[in-house]
């Protein structure tokens, strides 16, 4: 089948991910394992399936790079599907934002005034 003039500029704009180190090439590799059957069937629908998995693959490992790079943990990665290379940029975009509000209110600790006046027991 023909590939589309969209498809080719979409492999155009999509720069190349960085390298990373060979362990966490691995957990990327393992994690799009199990997105494949998923992509594969999207893949499908559309009317160049190669191409449309080769920008699964990479949208996948780009965004787990982002996700990874923003500080949030492979737990919650998996939890939430943050790496689903099935969504738009703007549903990974809202969960991606979710993911680290959730995070950072987690890692608020409560500021508690502790002043201790001559009258309550404290030094002076």
């Amino acid at each position: 089948m023909a590939t589309t003039r969209s498809d080719i500029q979409s492999l155009v704009s999509q720069p190349a991910p960085p390298m990373l180190p060979p362990k966490r090439e691995n957990y990327i590799e393992r994690r799009w394992r199990e997105w494949l059957p998923y992509c594969t069937v999207e893949a499908r629908r559309h009317s160049d399936p190669a191409n449309h998995l080769y920008l699964f693959r990479t949208r996948h490992r780009s965004r787990l790079i982002n996700i990874l790079l923003a500080g949030i943990q492979w737990d919650v990665l998996r939890e939430h599907g943050l790496d689903d290379p099935t969504i738009d940029d703007a549903r990974f975009n809202f969960l991606l934002r979710a993911a680290i509000e959730r995070r950072r209110c987690r890692m608020k600790t409560p500021t508690t005034k502790s002043k201790k006046y001559p009258a309550q027991g404290g030094r002076s």
